[in-house]
This record gives C-alpha cells, structure tokens and sequence, in this order.
C-alpha cells in the first residue's frame, strides 16, 4: 500500500472518528434537553390539571397503580416525573394519600430523536467523504514530490548530475529536495574539479614526455635504448589517454559509433 492510500485512509479513519464522536455528543446532549422540556411540560400540565381537580372539574389525573420508581419518590405534596422503559413519560403527586398522576407518550421525542440521529449520520458520512476526497488531494501532492525527489536521487545514481529537483516551500520535502539538490552541486563540482586537475596534469606531461620520447630516439641502438624508448612510448599512449578522457568527460568531444559485428572484433 503506497503512502497515498495511507494517508487517505487515515485521513477518513480520523473525520469518521471526529464525526462519530461529535454525532454522540449532539444526541446525547439533544436528548437530555429533550427530556428535561417534556418532563417540565408534563409536570406543568399536572399542576394545572390539580387546581381544576380541587376545584371538581372532571380531568384525566388517574388514580391507580404508577411505576415502583415513580412511587418510591413521591411523597405527601411532592410531585416527580419518570419516562417508563423510553416510550411513556409519567407526572403524579401524592395528594391526602392518594397517587394522582398523568401520563403520555414519548413517541414524538423518539421520533424526532431518530431523524436528528439520521441527519447527523448522513452529515457525518458527508464530511468523511469529503475529508477523504481532500485527504487523497493531499496525499497525492504529497506522494509525487516524494517520487520527484526519488526520480532525481535515481537519475544522479545513474550518472546524470544535471538532474536537480527544485523543490518549492519549506516542508520536510522541500528541505530532503533542497538537501538533493546540494548534494548533486556538491559532487558535480567534485568531479569538474577532478577533471580541471586531471586535464592540467596530463597537459604539463605532454610537453617533457613529447620531449623524453624524442631523446629516447636519439639514443644508440641498444637493448637499453629499446626499452627506453618503449617506456616512453607508453607513457605518451597513457597521457594521450588521459587528455582523451578529460575531453570526453568535458563534452568537448563526442565519441562516434560505429556497429559492428562481435566476430570481427573478435
């Protein structure tokens, strides 16, 4: 997996996690907003609904049994509210020893609940694709300069000192690039020096080794004069080689080519 795919992955994995976290935050906190204006509602309507049941108006307080944690925190004058298993909210007082109380459904939060948890799912999937779809815009500049710089570094392996990244900006990239960059001026400038050097030292030889092979000619003919001349002979080839070398590597000569078959070079 390239660091293009990686990075895009994370990138998702992270606006996924963001937004998952930020949706449960939203629902928790709705819900418990929710909650608390139905609970107070409920428990304002009760208060009204017990001066019309003082005053002998018909109302619909029921009498009978309400749920054990309703119950248990009632007491004489007290009124409390509990939402029964998520779907039924309850408000009852005690009054003179009897239980009244009033209840509803809850339905109506619960479904309002459902299409607040869609609409924060669909805006989360939303932003994950978008995260992800600027994610792999990043990631991808991100992967071609890292290729640019490596395309480089292999060209200057190869030989092609010339080649030079020209990074832009001041990331880590740029810096590796920059830092390429200096490397291939470094050793180009190493090797333009060896070659002045090279060239300089094989053009001062020519002249006395010109003029060794010249004496070595004029020696008496001899067994001593033969291998004089045949060293000096073979330095001459050498410097010859050696200026031939510099010329090459300077460009100011361009080698020819010719096919041929390998049997007659043979």
């Amino acid at each position: 997996m390239g660091l293009r795919a990686k990075l895009s992955l994370v990138i998702m994995g992270m606006s996924m996690l963001v937004a998952t976290v930020l949706s449960l935050l939203v629902h928790t906190r709705t819900a418990v907003v929710t909650l608390d204006s139905a609970r107070r509602g409920l428990d304002a309507e009760l208060t009204s609904t017990l001066v019309r049941h003082q005053e002998g108006q018909d109302t619909p307080l029921a009498t009978g049994d309400v749920p054990a944690p309703l119950a248990a925190a009632l007491g004489e004058g007290t009124r409390a509210t509990y939402l029964q298993d998520g779907a039924t909210l309850w408000a009852a007082t005690r009054v003179d020893g009897q239980t009244l109380s009033l209840r509803r459904s809850y339905e109506a939060e619960n479904a309002e609940l459902a299409r607040l948890d869609r609409i924060l799912l669909g805006s989360g999937l939303a932003a994950a694709l978008f995260a992800s779809g600027v994610g792999l815009m990043v990631a991808g500049g991100l992967s071609s300069r890292i290729r640019a710089v490596a395309r480089t570094a292999a060209h200057i392996a190869e030989g092609d000192l010339s080649a030079r990244v020209e990074a832009r900006g001041r990331d880590e990239i740029a810096a590796v690039g920059s830092a390429l960059d200096q490397m291939g001026d470094a050793v180009l400038a190493g090797l333009e020096a060896e070659r002045r050097v090279t060239a300089d030292i094989a053009h001062e030889l020519r002249t006395p080794v010109a003029g060794l092979v010249t004496a070595a000619g004029l020696l008496p003919s001899g067994r001593p004069a033969e291998l004089v001349r045949d060293s000096a002979a073979t330095l001459r080839r050498l410097v010859e080689d050696i200026l031939e070398v510099a010329r090459l590597d300077a460009s100011a000569e361009t080698p020819v080519r010719e096919v041929r078959s390998s049997g007659a070079l043979a």
